[in-house]
C-alpha cells in the first residue's frame, strides 16, 4: 500500500511523477506546434481549453469521492478507538472499585491488553490483520473479569458491566478490521490517477510564451502532485501520513 511509505517520499514520488509527465508533455507539445501557423495554434488552444474545462469538471468529481470515501473511513476509525477507549475506561472505573486483590489483577489483564493492542495489534492492523498476541490478552481479560467473585449482589452487577464492556471492545476490534481492509475500487483509483495526468498533459499542450507555458505546467503538476499525495495519505485510516491515533487506548488503561 502506498501509505506505508514515509510522508517525505510519498510526497517526493507524488510530485516527481507528475512534474515528469508535465515535463514530457511540455516537450511533445513544442515539438508538435514547432511546425504550425499562428491560426493553427490558436485553434489548438481553443480546443485545449474545452478540453481542459471538462476534465478539471470531471477530475474535481473524481477526487471529491475518493477523498470524502477516504474521510469517512478515517472518522468512523476514529469514533471506533474512542468508542473502545470508552469501554476500557469502564473496566478500569469498576477494577478500582473492588476488593484490592481482584481490582490489581483487573487491572493488570487491561493495560496487557492495552499495550498490546497499541503495539503489535496496531502493526497488524496496518496490514489489515489481527494479532494474536491481541487475541491472548483480549482472552485473558475475560478471565481476569470471569474471575471477580460474585458474592453479593454488588459485585455480580460490577462483573456483569464489565463483561459487557469486554465483549463490546470485542465487537469494535472486529469492526476496526473491517474498516482496515475496505479498500476502494481499483478503477476508481486509476480513474483518479488518469484525469490528474490528463489534466497535466492537456495544460502543457497550451501554447503561450515559454515562460508562461512552463509556470502553467509547473502549477498544474504541483498541485495534481498534492492531491495524489493527499488522497495516498488518506487511503488507509491506520497507517500513512493520516492515520487513526491508538492513544485514547493506552490513555484510558493507563490514567
Amino acid at each position: 500500500m502506498l501509505n506505508h511509505l514515509p510522508s517525505a517520499i510519498l510526497l517526493i514520488s507524488a510530485l516527481l511523477l507528475t512534474l515528469l509527465v508535465g515535463a514530457v508533455a511540455e516537450k511533445v507539445s513544442d515539438w508538435t506546434l514547432r511546425t504550425r501557423t499562428g491560426d493553427q495554434r490558436r485553434a489548438v488552444n481553443d480546443m485545449l481549453k474545452t478540453a481542459i474545462g471538462f476534465i478539471g469538471i470531471s477530475s474535481a468529481i473524481i477526487t471529491g469521492i475518493v477523498l470524502s470515501n477516504q474521510r469517512d473511513a478515517l472518522a468512523e476509525g476514529t469514533s471506533n478507538v474512542a468508542a473502545e477507549a470508552s469501554a476500557i475506561a469502564g473496566i478500569r472505573d469498576i477494577a478500582l472499585d473492588l476488593p484490592q486483590l481482584d481490582g490489581r489483577r483487573l487491572v493488570t489483564a487491561l493495560q496487557a491488553y492495552a499495550t498490546a493492542e497499541v503495539g503489535p495489534g496496531w502493526q497488524s492492523l496496518r496490514r489489515g490483520r489481527s494479532s494474536p498476541i491481541v487475541e491472548r490478552t483480549y482472552r485473558a481479560l475475560g478471565q481476569a473479569i470471569l474471575a471477580i467473585p460474585s458474592a453479593d449482589a454488588r459485585l455480580s452487577l460490577m462483573q456483569s458491566s464489565a463483561f459487557g464492556s469486554w465483549r463490546t471492545i470485542g465487537d469494535l476490534r472486529a469492526s476496526r478490521l473491517q474498516i482496515a481492509n475496505r479498500e476502494l475500487a481499483p478503477e476508481l483509483w486509476w480513474l483518479f490517477i488518469g484525469t490528474g495526468l490528463i489534466t497535466v498533459v492537456v495544460v502543457a499542450g497550451l501554447t503561450a510564451d515559454d515562460r508562461t507555458d512552463r509556470l502553467a505546467t509547473l502549477a498544474a503538476a504541483i498541485t495534481v502532485g498534492l492531491i495524489f499525495f493527499a488522497a495516498a495519505g488518506l487511503s488507509y485510516p491506520f497507517s500513512g501520513s493520516i492515520a487513526v491515533s491508538p492513544r485514547p487506548i493506552t490513555q484510558s488503561a493507563h490514567t
